[in-house]
């Protein structure tokens, strides 16, 4: 019955950073909506679409694999190879990225008739690199039953996000076309530039998501770069279905969108609307993602309990 009870506990701190998270998201959708035209707002999902496939990819079915073996053998080293082996693929598909970032761009541009500005590409691979070089200490925070921790980190990077995106989406705005606050225009001046629309949406989650490595310097600190091969081979068997299922997950919840862009008349224009309505409608995610963040770690920490239910 104190499992249970731990289950359900964590499955309501879990659930405060999804719920507000959600919360934060509805608002952003009110603001992109009156700041944005449809294609832009196609454009931003589209890409984001995508972020979420690659997250897909660099973690490729690690964190569940952690919790698989952290919790079936006292490996020390289970923790470290996990980190290692999603740095490394992280890093190099950030930079596969970047670096193709011109190539990227003019695909974009050609296909969907709109100019995608290269900058957002090197944006986007940071915030690849990032998420992916965040995934495993987060899940050590899980599995170590540190969800208060978990929470707190999330909520920052979630705030911090939403004041980046008014400060470049409304506030510099303003100040740059002298609406109040003249006085600071010279400064605006030398950090906004009015050309970039949807690019500061991208800025504002590349800065915020930074924060991490700082909110997560314990776990980093403890990670010692290693790819030891008898602990990574059968980890690696273990996390290949994973990420089987995780592609397929991410074609049932995010192809559709991208479907609308690519196969429907309104291209770009159809998906913002499409998306946006989308947004509003994906309530139901928050007990879903809550009772994930919870679950995953507490059976697998559980498997070895006779006693548990």
């Amino acid at each position: 019955m104190g499992s249970i009870k731990q289950l359900v506990g964590q499955t309501a701190i879990y659930g405060v950073s999804s719920i507000l998270g959600r919360i934060v998201n509805y608002f952003l959708v009110m603001l992109h909506t009156s700041i944005f035209l449809k294609d832009e707002l196609g454009a931003t999902s589209y890409l984001f679409g995508y972020i979420a496939l690659a997250l897909i990819i660099i973690t490729f079915g690690m964190e569940t694999t952690y919790f698989r073996f952290a919790t079936k053998e006292e490996n020390p080293r289970t923790y470290n190879v996990a980190s290692t082996a999603v740095l490394l693929v992280s890093f190099f598909i950030g930079l596969l990225v970047y670096f193709s970032s011109g190539g990227i761009a003019n695909f974009a541009s050609n296909k969907f008739e709109w100019v995608l500005n290269p900058i957002l590409i090197y944006w986007i691979a940071g915030i690849i690199f990032i998420d992916g070089a965040t995934a495993i200490p987060f899940a050590r925070l899980r599995i170590t039953n540190q969800p208060i921790k978990f929470v707190t980190a999330k909520l920052v990077a979630i705030f911090l996000n939403i004041i980046l995106q008014l400060l470049f989406l409304v506030v510099f705005p303003a100040i740059y076309n002298q609406k109040y606050l003249v006085v600071l225009k010279p400064f605006i001046d030398s950090i906004y530039n009015p050309n970039l629309r949807i690019e500061y949406i991208f800025l504002s989650y590349l800065l915020s998501n930074s924060v991490l490595f700082f909110l997560l310097i314990k776990e980093f600190l403890l990670i010692r770069l290693s790819l030891h091969w008898e602990t990574l081979k059968p980890m690696l068997r273990y996390a290949v279905p994973i990420l089987i299922t995780g592609i397929a997950g991410w074609v049932i919840t995010e192809l559709d969108k991208s479907a609308v862009a690519n196969w429907s008349e309104g291209g770009l224009f159809a998906q913002g609307v499409y998306s946006q309505t989308f947004k509003l409608g994906a309530i139901m995610m928050l007990a879903i993602q809550a009772f994930r963040y919870a679950v995953e770690p507490f059976f697998f920490s559980q498997a070895k309990d006779k006693q548990a239910p």
